[in-house]
């Protein structure tokens, strides 16, 4: 805790020797703060940042437009409940039934269950 308290208070008196030697040292007969004062203004103006404020306002909308719809969507569609298949249930389920029925070649099930039965192996 001692070491703690003594590492803030080490940052905070070097940031106070950073803010007094840039109030204190001139360049170009301006001090070194009003210097960074004026290329922050300068660099806020610029193009760039005109695109990058553009874009982050842009993907701020396009979120904000995202979570409402999906927070609408979640309160006006009432819950599923899931219902859990049995392992040996057919491939044509009557809960399809407005879909075509998908039919499996015989070739394509014998190289499914040959690659269920290597996997099961090999654990």
């Amino acid at each position: 805790m001692i070491r703690l308290f003594g590492l803030f208070v080490k940052f905070s008196l070097f940031v106070v020797f950073i803010l007094v030697l840039g109030s204190w040292l001139t360049w170009d007969g301006k001090t070194v703060s009003d210097q960074v004062k004026t290329q922050l203004s300068h660099a806020e103006n610029s193009d760039t940042a005109y695109k990058v404020r553009h874009w982050t306002r842009e993907a701020y909308e396009s979120a904000k437009e995202f979570t409402e719809s999906a927070f609408k969507s979640k309160k006006s569609s009432p819950k599923k409940t899931e219902t859990r298949r049995e392992p040996n249930a057919s491939l044509n389920s009557s809960n399809n039934s407005s879909e075509a029925p998908e039919t499996i070649p015989s070739t394509e099930r014998q190289k499914l269950r040959a690659l269920i039965k290597e996997l099961n192996h090999s654990n």
